[in-house]
């Protein structure tokens, strides 16, 4: 099959599964959720699903109200509120691609390139805060910022931080 067939089979099954797990957990439309994707029994993402993440997502936008993300640039402080079972995608050759689809509250999450401390350090103080409080924090002063190790941190966001991972997967 086509790649690109292949990635708006995916983007279908995605959006169907993201739907009823919102629908399962009681999520009503209005309420904000990250949608992540992950392969398992197979390491790496295939190109159909790559393409899909990239290819798909004004489809994303309008069926979901969000984007779709690489359960990679899920932050290890964000609370999954729903996953599903393996959901087997793709087609010939891809014996064993299982996609996981699940939903997060959105949190911010640590660019891979932040220099203003560890991408540990920085995702362990962004799960503290809540997003409303920190994009208030950067609304006002342009950054976010923290003492570690009795240094003051830095944060700029769309540099060092992103407010979800979706926002992080659009400008790797």
């Amino acid at each position: 099959q086509d790649i690109k067939l292949r990635s708006k089979q995916a983007a279908r099954e995605i959006i169907s599964r993201a739907m009823k797990l919102r629908k399962s957990t009681g999520l009503d439309m209005g309420d904000r959720a990250d949608v992540f994707v992950a392969c398992t029994a197979n390491p790496g993402e295939p190109a159909w699903l790559k393409e899909a993440l990239v290819q798909e997502e004004a489809t994303f936008m309008e069926k979901l109200k969000c984007g779709v993300a690489s359960a990679t640039l899920r932050s290890s402080s964000a609370v999954v509120i729903g996953s599903d079972e393996e959901l087997a995608v793709g087609g010939e050759g891809d014996a064993g691609v299982n996609v996981v689809v699940s939903l997060a509250v959105p949190t911010p999450v640590a660019s891979t390139k932040c220099a203003a401390c560890s991408v540990d350090a920085a995702n362990a103080y962004l799960g503290m805060r809540s997003r409303s409080t920190l994009r208030a924090e950067c609304d006002a002063n342009g950054c976010a910022s923290f003492v570690l190790d009795g240094k003051k941190v830095t944060l700029k966001p769309g540099v060092d931080f992103f407010f979800s991972a979706y926002d992080a997967m659009k400008n790797m």
